[in-house]
């Protein structure tokens, strides 16, 4: 089975079965993304592993400028405990989602695609931004 992805920095208080990225998340700090343990996956494989961000739950309206991907290559470090990744800027692959929905995804020697939502809400009820707000 290859290796799921989570968000380690995702707020899990608003509903333990959705991740946010939200202000409690420090997404300032750029998007993590953790993939794996990847057991069966070939040392030296190529993972491309992309970021968008969405208007809708159901990924089908695109916030312009958002897509990001990285390369990483399959080490046997990964196919054991997996590996994290930053693979978002929070003021271009982040803010201007706002509210809405994000998608990462990987792919392996570029064939099949495993993929996780985010539900993205960086706007405080003031409609200030997370960067805009100082404790």
């Amino acid at each position: 089975m290859t290796g799921a992805i989570t968000f380690p920095d995702a707020d899990l208080d608003v509903d333990p079965n959705q991740p946010y990225l939200n202000c409690n998340s420090n997404p300032m700090q750029g998007l993590k993304v953790a993939i794996g343990p990847l057991r069966d996956v070939q040392v030296g494989a190529v993972l491309n592993i992309s970021w968008e961000g969405f208007e809708d739950k159901e990924s089908t309206k695109p916030v312009k400028g958002t897509l990001n991907s990285v390369t990483h290559f399959v080490t046997e470090d990964d196919r054991e405990k997996g590996f994290v990744v930053k693979i978002g800027d929070y003021f271009q692959h982040l803010k201007p989602i706002r509210s809405g929905w994000g998608k990462a995804s990987y792919t392996i020697n570029g064939a099949g695609i495993i993929d996780a939502s985010l539900r993205v809400y960086l706007i405080y009820p003031s409609g200030d931004f997370c960067d805009e707000v100082t404790d």
